[in-house]
């Protein structure tokens, strides 16, 4: 934990200065240690997902060509569908990709009816975040029709708050309707 906090001072003082404008490409660790597990090396975590959401020319995160806004719209097909399998973006990068509700980096400005995070290494901290942007209302993922979320070890905790998320969406579909 203490070195995602080093690593989000040290980009957010980056992103003040505009020397974080260079910055082209970032790699994190897609496994967290169980050091992650309390709150408060969550919120550091969540801290630094929003500072690389603000780096502007970044354009590779843990090689995955969608780490900003426009990259992520470009590749969103015409039909919804956002393939990343493969890229082992690990929890934090998932976070940053997914962005800060209400904000108009990540997904939260799509619309997707099918995600494919196959293999991306997530973990149950990915998937709380993907069950978040499930639950949250005008998000990209209010519409989601279809996610393989396979090989991301996920945990009974990640998995239960998938099916939280989605039990509500379904309930909140069915009431709507």
């Amino acid at each position: 934990p203490e070195d995602a906090a080093v690593l989000q001072v040290t980009l957010a003082a980056a992103v003040a200065s505009s020397q974080g404008s260079a910055l082209r490409s970032l790699a994190l660790p897609v496994n967290l240690s169980r050091a992650f597990d309390d709150s408060q090396a969550r919120a550091v975590l969540t801290r630094l997902a929003a500072t690389i959401t603000q780096l502007p020319r970044l354009e590779k995160l843990n090689g995955s060509r969608a780490a900003n806004a426009a990259s992520l719209a470009s590749a969103v097909s015409s039909s919804g569908v956002l393939d990343l399998s493969g890229c082992f973006l690990g929890p934090v990068a998932a976070e940053a990709l997914l962005g800060a509700r209400g904000s108009p980096s990540g997904l939260w400005g799509l619309s997707l009816r099918a995600l494919n995070l196959t293999g991306c290494q997530i973990g149950p901290q990915g998937a709380a975040h993907i069950a978040a942007a499930i639950q949250g209302e005008g998000t990209s993922l209010d519409s989601l029709q279809t996610a393989c979320l396979a090989d991301n070890r996920l945990g009974p905790a990640g998995a239960a708050a998938l099916c939280a998320a989605l039990t509500q969406q379904q309930q909140q579909g069915s009431s709507s309707a």
